[in-house]
């Protein structure tokens, strides 16, 4: 799996805008990407704070990993987490979605590099680029970007 990041730096010229996004509503079964640690239910809400045209205008380009070659799909989910996290004072984890309501903004197919230290002695080598899938994660009620992931394995 790669984690990690890959933004396109547009410019933020009046005349640019976002490429369309198919929005295909509420999702009507779970979806599990377990090695990333976030599971998707049904809602059991759709009275959401924004719209998902909103969600997805105001944060790509702006705080959500965006591939801006291409317009993804955005569904509406009821999302938890168990692997990324916020350390509380006390240092215990809190998940960074428990049963959010949360638009998921999806890119297929879109390049990616893995990220962390290279190996014992390798070459500064450019890394291999993968196909990888982008998910983006906006709260619902507020439109605000709670996080991103990609990997190979999503």
């Amino acid at each position: 799996m790669v984690l990690g990041g890959c933004t396109a730096s547009v410019g933020t010229s009046p005349e640019w805008s976002s490429p369309a996004a198919t929005y295909l509503g509420p999702i009507t079964a779970r979806i599990e990407y377990e090695t990333a640690g976030i599971f998707l239910d049904v809602p059991a809400s759709v009275d959401v704070g924004v719209s998902w045209s909103y969600a997805y205008s105001s944060n790509c380009p702006g705080e959500a990993v965006c591939h801006l070659d291409r317009g993804p799909t955005i569904v509406l989910a009821e999302a938890t987490s168990t692997s990324p996290a916020e350390v509380q004072g006390d240092g215990s984890l809190k998940p960074l979605m428990q049963k959010t309501l949360v638009y998921v903004i999806k890119w297929t197919e879109v390049p990616c590099a893995p990220l962390g230290p290279m190996g014992g002695g390798r070459s500064a080598s450019p890394p291999a680029i993968y196909s990888c899938t982008a998910l983006t994660f906006v709260d619902a009620l507020s439109g605000t970007v709670l996080f991103s992931v990609e990997g190979t394995n999503l």
